[in-house]
């Protein structure tokens, strides 16, 4: 789920626009984020064509007393020196047609490490 947004994961493994929400919120909870999870929101898809799913998963995670904010928030809260730096690479992903920014390598290991 690290590469993907909600219509990116219809048509893979058997998930369809009935059951992506429900795969959403499984391999979140798989797979806790010791930084939490950070969930890209299109506007053309999630917020109009899968909106019943967006608000379906927003709201379970509300019920399970799961924060949701922003990026901005997160990065006011967390502070810089305790984020992961990392460099941004061009890659193909399964499931689309054209390459993607992705998360590369970590760059400045030991700033991070000296700077907690």
């Amino acid at each position: 789920m690290a590469k993907s947004t909600i219509d990116e994961l219809i048509g893979h493994e058997g998930t369809t626009a009935d059951n992506v929400g429900e795969k959403v919120l499984r391999v979140a909870a798989e797979r806790p984020a010791p930084a939490g999870h950070v969930l890209t929101v299109q506007a053309e898809i999630e917020g109009i064509k899968l909106l019943p799913v967006l608000d379906a998963v927003l709201q379970a995670w509300s019920e399970a007393g799961i924060q949701l904010l922003s990026l901005g928030a997160y990065l006011e809260a967390a502070g810089t020196s305790s984020l992961p730096r990392h460099r941004t690479a061009v890659d193909r992903v399964a499931g689309r047609d054209a390459s993607l920014a992705v998360q590369g390598p970590e760059f400045l290991p030991r700033l991070a490490a000296a700077c907690a």
